[in-house]
């Protein structure tokens, strides 16, 4: 049986998606820099696998924190017009963590399971060493938390 020790919530986060963004480290430092010299917290980052010059970003803000991000970004398309982003706010950060999973394989196809079953999109996924954060609309959060912790 899969073992969950904790499932945690925070509401209010905003998923930021950017495209066309050159694959290159330097630009996403610059970018994270500028991000945390306005005191804004990223939490959740997801960056695909590409073989060209360009790429995807997706990270998780708080809601509160939109407008600083979309100043932040509407600069960066000025240096870089082909830049394109795309926010979801009113989402639900779900983190599911176990010391368990160090050892047992399986607790992540466990609760992907059911988040399925549940009828819930994932919009994000992290995961650690002992710990799956799950992004989720608002709309799909009492569900999802609730099919977590039936696990």
């Amino acid at each position: 049986m899969k073992q969950i020790d904790s499932v945690t919530h925070t509401e209010e986060v905003t998923q930021v998606n950017v495209d066309n963004l050159p694959a290159d480290t330097c630009f996403f430092a610059d970018l994270f820099m500028r991000l945390g010299q306005q005191q804004i917290n990223v939490d959740m980052i997801c960056r695909p696998v590409t073989h060209s010059q360009t790429t995807q970003l997706s990270f998780t803000i708080n809601d509160h924190e939109l407008d600083q991000t979309v100043a932040i970004l509407t600069d960066l398309k000025k240096q870089l017009p082909q830049l394109q982003f795309s926010f979801s706010a009113y989402n639900c950060k779900i983190v599911a963590s176990s010391e368990s999973m160090r050892q047992t394989p399986g607790i992540a196809g466990a609760v992907f399971d059911a988040i399925c079953k549940a009828d819930a999109e994932i919009l994000l996924v992290s995961t650690g060493e002992t710990e799956i954060s799950i992004l989720v609309s608002e709309a799909d959060c009492e569900k999802a938390l609730q099919a977590i912790r039936n696990i």
